[in-house]
């Protein structure tokens, strides 16, 4: 397994609080991006600037990523290097729609976090657990900033 992995934890959803504990409690470095702070930055992603180091993977709670229509999707399918970073959707329910709109728009997943503390925590350690110790993330280096 690489080295520690950058997770950006976009939003300020209950669900990301637990989450971001079960992906620390895995050796991730989470930085956690509240509404105004994603707003920037989506400024910055449309003026094309990257900085200098990119997150393993995004995490984005389901009313962030579809704030303004999916603006924060769209936003990023359509950016290098950022397109090539796996976005996860996070909800506290189901909503096909949107599910299949997000995928289509290019996530990597759509994962629903229980409201329920305790099924919550396991379905957090879950989500790290694959998302850290299972899946390949791509290493996206200064070349793919071109």
């Amino acid at each position: 397994m690489p080295g520690v992995r950058t997770v950006w934890l976009l939003g300020s959803d209950r669900s990301l609080d637990v989450l971001c504990e079960a992906l620390r409690g895995e050796g991730a470095e989470v930085d956690r991006l509240g509404p105004p702070q994603v707003q920037s930055w989506l400024e910055q992603v449309n003026a094309g600037q990257t900085p200098s180091s990119l997150p393993s993977l995004l995490v984005a709670s389901a009313s962030l990523a579809w704030a303004e229509d999916g603006r924060l999707l769209r936003t990023l399918a359509e950016r290098q290097p950022w397109r090539f970073l796996p976005l996860v959707v996070v909800a506290d329910a189901e909503d096909p729609t949107l599910c299949d709109r997000s995928y289509d728009l290019g996530a990597a997943g759509w994962v629903v976090i229980p409201v329920d503390d305790v099924d919550a925590h396991e379905a957090s350690q879950t989500f790290a657990r694959y998302w850290l110790r299972t899946t390949l993330l791509p290493e996206i280096g200064p070349a793919a900033r071109l």
